[in-house]
This record gives structure tokens, C-alpha cells and sequence, in this order.
């Protein structure tokens, strides 16, 4: 079997991982016999329908088991979100990442994050898309890598991305299974607000990129954005029984099948239903984890220089009920981050 050589154990950052046709015998549906095997601490990691499980310890349990009402917050995030995307796989990638917006989101932002790399040393590239979902963020914008890598917490997912001929690896963002060094370019899109703790990705990320290589993201609702007023939130709140009965006709509205699924999408989106994130502190952040100097912007130009449109009429409704300007694209455009490893770039924007 060919193993990727940039894979490493997610527990003890061992890059000692050995093929195995003989693992013990685990629950369906991680019962593969065939596997990694981490040759410094031991720990077994199998090899299910083209797809690599490098979990931590963590995850694994969480695959198996829900969190205790009074677990931490941060492994009841984790399984909320492995929950719902294992169901709603397939409709997810049906009618979110067929947005034409979103999709030229990731071309624009992937052109900038290749454009600030500096040159690689003589081997092969690597790009790994963090929250991949079915995998849009590897499909769309340069080509240039010879591995494309997604990292998901759903099997689901991960499945749709082996299929479509990348390697597919069920991981943490917050420990990301990767030699030091070894990545070029790591992308996470409309994933960052689903994760517990953004710190620790953005600690890992830098980890594993090679000096030189860039950590983009994008598509996360801002404070700005996420602010609702009360008679907002009310609306917002009273959507949700419309949508229940709209499940039921539309495709579209998949993460509304039910009550609980709604709770479970709410969970998911930890960050978003948190409020959304303030540039300063994804600045910091970044600055924090060995960034020198991330550029922090509103859609897909640093400079400030793009045009936007009108927002969604929703989003216009739901920013006028708060009192806020739904015509100030700081109140509806997303963030984005662009970063290079071990190289100064411009400041973050305020």
C-alpha cells in the first residue's frame, strides 16, 4: 500500500506510521483490519473505504458515543457537527457546494494564497483542505499540487471525497494529522465557525506548513455579521417551525428536517450562533500561533478594493430590524484570513 509520506500520528506527532493488514478489530464502521499502525506510541489507525481515520484519541470516542450533557463544550461542538454532516452529506454537497458564490469565493481566495507562497523546495506539493465537506475546496482554482489532502470529521463526507480521487483523511482540525513542514498551503472554507476552538487549528496549521507556506479561510461571519437585535433574533427564531414544514417539500432546506436537527445545526455552527469572530481577535490569533503579520479583510480582496452588491434580501431584513446598516458591507460580508509561515506580510485590517 502507498502511504502518504506526509501523514504523522495526531497523538504523539510520531512520522513513524507503518502499513498493517492486521489490526485488532474495532466497531462498525471503522472495522477495517487494514491500517496504520504508529510505531512510537502503538496506536492503530484504520484504513475504511479508501479513506485514512487519524483520529485522536478524542475523536475516536466521540465516533462511538455521545458526550455527556456536561462534557466540554468543545467535544459536544465536535460531535454535534460529525452527527448532522454524516447525515445531511449528500444534500450538503447537492446545494450548498454548487453555490456559484461560494464556489468563486474559494477560486479567488486559493489564487491569493498560491500567489503569496514562496517558491517550494524541490518535491512534491501538497494543499489540504480543513472542513472539506465533499471535497469543492480541492476541485476548484490551482492545480498546481500533487496531492490534494480534505480533512473532515464525517465519514460521509470523506467517502464522496475518495471517490473523487483525493486523499481523504477523517482528522481534528485541532490536531491535524501532518509531518512538520510538509504542507504548502492548508485552505479551510465556511468551516472555521464550526470549530471549538479556532486557536488550536491555527496552532497545528502553522505546524505543519513548510516556511513559506500559506494558511487561507474563509466564508466565517464576522461580530458585525453575526449580530442580531431582539426583534432580529425573534425572526430569526421564528423561521425555524417554517422551515421544519419547508424540509419536507425542498431539498434546500435539509438541516431543517426536525427540532433536534436544528439544535444539532446550531451546535455545529459553534462560532456563528457565538456571535462570529472579530478580526482583532483572528488576528491575534494568527499572531499567536507563529503568523507574523495575517491579513485579516472582509470577501476575497486584502486591499479593500472590491465591489459588493446588494446583500440577501434575508440579510438585509435581519441587519435593518437590528438597527445596523444593511448597506455597510461589514455588516454581511464574511471574513477571510491569508497568512504565510515564517514570512511578514501587511497588517490585519480593523
Amino acid at each position: 500500500m502507498n502511504v502518504p509520506e506526509f501523514l504523522a500520528c495526531p497523538e504523539c506527532h510520531a512520522e513513524e506510521l507503518a502499513w498493517s493488514d492486521a489490526l485488532p478489530p474495532s466497531p462498525a464502521p471503522f472495522d477495517s483490519r487494514e491500517g496504520l499502525v504508529c510505531r512510537a506510541c502503538g496506536r492503530c489507525f484504520p484504513r475504511v473505504d479508501g479513506v485514512w481515520v487519524l483520529w485522536t484519541d478524542q475523536v475516536k470516542a466521540l465516533q462511538y458515543a455521545a458526550p455527556e450533557a456536561d462534557a466540554p463544550i468543545a467535544d459536544r461542538v465536535r460531535w454535534a457537527n460529525l452527527q448532522i454532516y454524516d447525515q445531511v452529506s449528500d444534500a450538503y454537497g447537492e446545494h450548498c457546494d454548487d453555490l456559484h458564490a461560494y464556489r468563486e469565493t474559494i477560486l479567488f481566495l486559493k489564487a491569493l494564497a498560491d500567489d503569496l507562497q514562496t517558491p517550494a523546495p524541490e518535491r512534491a506539493r501538497v494543499q489540504v483542505d480543513v472542513g472539506c465537506a465533499q471535497g469543492v475546496g480541492l476541485e476548484i482554482g490551482p492545480q498546481g499540487y500533487t496531492h490534494r489532502v480534505g480533512v473532515d470529521l464525517s465519514l460521509q463526507n470523506l467517502r464522496a471525497v475518495a471517490r473523487k480521487g483525493f486523499i481523504a483523511v477523517l482528522g481534528d482540525a485541532g490536531a491535524l494529522p501532518f509531518r512538520a513542514g510538509a504542507i504548502d498551503m492548508i485552505t479551510c472554507f465556511a468551516a472555521l465557525h464550526h470549530f471549538p476552538e479556532p486557536a488550536a487549528f491555527m496552532r497545528s496549521a502553522h505546524a505543519c506548513l513548510r516556511d513559506g507556506g500559506v494558511l487561507v479561510t474563509g466564508g466565517d461571519p464576522s461580530r458585525r455579521y453575526g449580530h442580531l437585535g431582539p426583534l432580529a433574533r425573534l425572526v430569526w427564531e421564528a423561521r425555524k417551525p417554517v422551515y421544519r414544514t419547508m424540509s419536507r417539500v425542498s431539498g434546500k432546506f435539509f438541516l431543517h428536517r426536525d427540532r433536534r436537527q436544528q439544535q444539532l445545526g446550531d451546535l455545529a455552527e459553534y462560532q456563528r450562533t457565538g456571535g462570529g469572530f472579530s478580526p482583532d481577535a483572528l488576528a491575534g490569533a494568527l499572531l499567536e500561533a507563529g503568523f507574523p503579520a495575517p491579513r485579516v479583510f472582509h470577501g476575497v480582496d486584502p486591499g479593500g478594493r472590491t465591489r459588493f452588491a446588494a446583500p440577501p434580501w434575508k440579510v438585509f431584513m435581519l441587519k435593518a430590524l437590528s438597527l445596523q446598516n444593511p448597506w455597510w458591507v461589514k455588516n454581511w460580508v464574511n471574513l477571510s484570513t491569508l497568512a504565510r509561515k515564517g514570512e511578514a506580510s501587511q497588517a490585519a485590517e480593523r
